[in-house]
C-alpha cells in the first residue's frame, strides 16, 4: 500500500496530508481498469482488477492499481447499470481508495468475488469487504499485509536526516506516526467492523484509543528505537528505510494492543473486526499472508454459504 511521500524534512507536511487525503496517494492516471463481462447465464459483471496481471488485455498507461478516484469511477459504474456481481483481481495500492471502492460497493448492496486463480492483496481486501455477499473461489488467493508510506523507499532529505541524527529524527516521526496511526485504526476498525455487520461505538473507540496519548511511544519505550539506531550506524539507507516500517507498524500495533481489553466495550461485532485488524498487522509490511479458506470463514472475510453453520 502506498503513500505520497511530501518532503522528507516537512514531516508535519506528510502526516497532514496522510491525514486529509489518506494512504497511498498518486496520481490519478494509476488506477484500476473495469470491464462488463458476460457469465455463462447471461449476467453481466464487472470486472474490477489491475491491468498488469492481465495476460489478455491491452492495457491503458498506468491501470495498474488502487489509486485515488477509483471509489468514484466504479461508483459511478454501479449506478450506470445493473451488475450481478464485481469480481476483484488486484494486488493493492491505495488504503484509502480501498475503503472508497468498499463503501461504494456497500451502497450498491454488491456481491463480490475473488474468482478462479485470481488475488486480492492489501487494499484490494479492504475493498473486499464491502460487499453484502462475499467469497473467494477455491484456487484464488486473499493475502493481507501491513500498510507502509516508505516501501517505495525514502526522499533525499529524509535519508540525509536519518544518517546524521538518527536518533533524534527517529524519536520526532514515532510521536507524529503515533498520531496517524490513532486515525487509521479508528478508520479502519470502524469500517471493519459496519462491513461485517457491526454498529461501532464511536465514543468509546475513541476513548479507547486516547488513553496514554501523550505518553512515550512503544517504539521507544521497548529498545525498537535504540535498535534500529545501531543498525543505521552499521548499515546506511536501507537500515533507515526499514526503521520507518518498524515505526508504522508499532504504532498501530501499539493501538490495538489498547483496544483488546476494551473490546466488549466498542459495539457489535468489534471483536472479529478487531481480530481482522490484527492479522492485517500480523504480517510483514513487505510480504503478504494468504488467509486460507478456513481462516476467512472463521474470521468472517467470507460470507457463509446459505444453509451453512458459521
Amino acid at each position: 500500500m502506498r503513500i505520497s511521500i511530501v518532503g522528507a524534512l516537512a514531516v508535519g507536511a506528510r502526516l497532514l496530508a496522510v491525514c486529509t487525503s489518506g494512504l497511498g496517494a498518486v496520481s490519478p492516471a494509476h488506477a484500476l481498469a473495469f470491464e462488463d463481462h458476460l457469465r455463462s447465464d447471461g449476467a453481466t459483471v464487472l470486472l474490477a482488477f489491475d491491468c498488469r496481471d492481465s495476460e489478455t488485455r491491452s492495457c491503458k498507461p498506468g491501470e495498474r492499481s488502487f489509486s485515488k478516484g477509483d471509489g468514484q469511477r466504479i461508483d459511478a459504474l454501479l449506478r450506470s447499470k445493473p451488475y450481478a456481481e464485481v469480481l476483484l483481481h488486484s494486488g493493492g495500492g491505495n488504503l484509502a481508495e480501498g475503503v472508497a471502492v468498499g463503501e461504494a460497493l456497500r451502497r450498491h448492496k454488491m456481491a463480490v468475488r475473488v474468482g478462479p486463480k485470481n488475488h486480492c492483496v492489501s487494499a484490494c481486501t479492504v475493498a473486499f469487504l464491502g460487499g453484502v455477499l462475499r467469497t473467494v473461489d477455491e484456487s484464488a488467493t486473499y493475502e493481507v499485509h501491513a500498510y507502509s508510506g516508505w516501501s517505495d523507499g525514502l526522499a533525499d532529505e529524509l535519508k540525509a536526516e536519518l544518517l546524521t541524527y538518527p536518533e533524534r529524527t527517529l524519536r520526532d516521526l514515532a510521536r507524529k506516526e503515533r498520531q496517524v496511526a490513532r486515525g487509521w485504526t479508528f478508520r479502519l476498525l470502524h469500517y471493519m467492523q459496519r462491513m461485517i455487520g457491526g454498529h461501532p461505538d464511536e465514543a468509546a473507540l475513541q476513548s479507547a484509543l486516547a488513553s496514554d496519548a501523550t505518553g512515550v511511544p512503544r517504539y521507544v519505550s521497548s529498545g525498537q528505537l535504540a535498535a534500529d539506531v545501531a543498525r543505521i550506524s552499521a548499515e546506511g539507507p536501507a537500515a533507515a528505510q526499514t526503521a520507518l516500517m518498524n515505526i508504522e507498524r508499532d504504532a498501530v500495533e501499539e493501538n490495538i494492543e489498547k483496544l483488546r481489553p476494551q473490546v466488549s466495550q466498542l459495539g457489535p461485532r468489534a471483536r472479529p473486526a478487531l481480530a481482522m485488524l490484527d492479522a492485517m498487522f500480523s504480517s510483514a509490511i513487505i510480504r503478504t499472508a494468504p488467509l486460507p479458506p478456513e481462516v476467512l470463514k472463521r474470521m468472517g472475510y467470507v460470507t457463509p454459504i446459505i444453509g451453512e453453520s458459521r
